[in-house]
This record gives C-alpha cells, sequence and structure tokens, in this order.
C-alpha cells in the first residue's frame, strides 16, 4: 500500500496532465463554430464533475488546470484588442502553438488577413523574449 501523500500527488499529476491533453486536443483542431465552443464547455463541465467525484478531495478543487481549460474556451470569444494583453499574462499556461490556435480559431476569425498575420508574429516576439531569443 502506497502512503496517503503519494496517492493524492499521483491523482493531482494525472489530474492535470489530462487537463494539459485536453488543451492541446482542443489547440490542434483546423476550426471551430459557436456551436463546437459550446460543446467544449459542456465537455468540460461534465468532465470536472465527474473528476471531482472520483478525485480525492486532497487534489484540490478546482481541479489542476481546470482553470486553464476554461480560459483557453473563453478566449474564443475575446476582442481581438484583447489578445496581446492576454499573451504576455498567459504564456506560461500555454504553449506558443496553443497561442496560435486561440488565434486562429477565435479571435482572429473575424480579423483581416494583415492583422492576424501581424498579431501572430507579436505573439512569436513575445515567445522568443521569454525563451531568450532575439
Amino acid at each position: 500500500s502506497m502512503p496517503r501523500s503519494v496517492y493524492v500527488l499521483l491523482w493531482r499529476e494525472a489530474v492535470a496532465r489530462g487537463m494539459e491533453t485536453l488543451i492541446e486536443g482542443y489547440a490542434r483542431a483546423k476550426k471551430v463554430s459557436d456551436q463546437g465552443q459550446v460543446l467544449r464547455k459542456l465537455d468540460m463541465q461534465e468532465l470536472a464533475s465527474d473528476l471531482e467525484q472520483l478525485v480525492p478531495a486532497e487534489v484540490g478543487r478546482p481541479l489542476p488546470r481546470r482553470a486553464d481549460v476554461a480560459t483557453f474556451i473563453r478566449t474564443y470569444y475575446h476582442d481581438p484588442d484583447m489578445m496581446l494583453p492576454f499573451v504576455k499574462e498567459h504564456q506560461e499556461q500555454f504553449t506558443r502553438s496553443q497561442m496560435h490556435a486561440i488565434i486562429n480559431q477565435g479571435v482572429g476569425r473575424t480579423m483581416k488577413r494583415q492583422l492576424k498575420k501581424e498579431l501572430a508574429a507579436t505573439v512569436d516576439l513575445i515567445y522568443d523574449r521569454r525563451a531568450g531569443v532575439e
């Protein structure tokens, strides 16, 4: 039998990796409709509800990275002008490719091609600076 602390740590890590996988799966979609976004939100609510019944309470509530999944889903509706502050604030939570997915699936869907391209280039600059690339 393993110590309770190890058991809880394993659950915490498993839930966090599952949420990260969900974000990555959402990011890999080529296009997302408004209805698809609603389904994402409902899927997340159902998953979280089921996990909260299964996972030991010591893992924590809200579940690890659940807020990140919700944030990723919500950004679909962001105003394009809010994207750069969002990137700067959340660059530790989401990968560069996930940020590009947010642009392509969400905020950028109503932007002119050139503005969308400039936004994507600025996102790359932010991530390059974070990585120490100039």
